[in-house]
């Protein structure tokens, strides 16, 4: 399924998963869920909603159960492609601004490099990165990501 969605979706899928994956297992857990719910959908759901979308996505009602990334672009790949590509690049932006400050940090960024990098990403290695459309601060807004991730 993941591999007929357009690449920027695709990209922006993935954008969120690594900024949703905090423990960087590649696996989605029931709170990140939840964190994907708050910044890019702007719901508030409670543990019993979240369960249910967790027993709809994993085909299963076992606790602990988990969303690995092909799972995850199925779910929501029919979501992000009924968006225009501005809304779905402003959601990819908030899931990546972990602490909702209007910037990504090499912080934010660090773990989405790693992902599609294979390895672990030093953090000087992701200020390199950054220093390639960051402000003066070392931070990405809004407007530079936009650019660079223009389809």
């Amino acid at each position: 399924m993941s591999e007929a969605l357009p690449p920027h979706i695709k990209e922006a899928l993935l954008n969120a998963f690594t900024a949703l994956d905090k423990s960087g297992s590649m696996q989605l857990e029931v709170k990140d869920i939840g964190r994907l719910m708050n910044t890019m959908f702007s719901s508030q759901m409670d543990d019993m909603q979240l369960a249910e979308i967790m027993s709809e996505i994993c085909d299963s009602d076992a606790p602990g159960v988990a969303i690995d990334f092909e799972s995850f672009c199925k779910a929501m790949g029919p979501v992000l492609t009924s968006l225009s590509d501005e809304e779905v690049t402003k959601r990819a932006f908030a899931a990546m601004d972990a602490d909702g400050s209007g910037c990504i940090s090499a912080t934010e960024l660090a773990p989405l490099m790693s992902t599609v990098s294979g390895t672990r990403m030093r953090e000087q290695q992701v200020k390199d990165v950054l220093a390639l459309t960051a402000q003066k601060d070392g931070k990405v807004r809004y407007d530079d990501y936009a650019k660079a991730v223009a389809p």
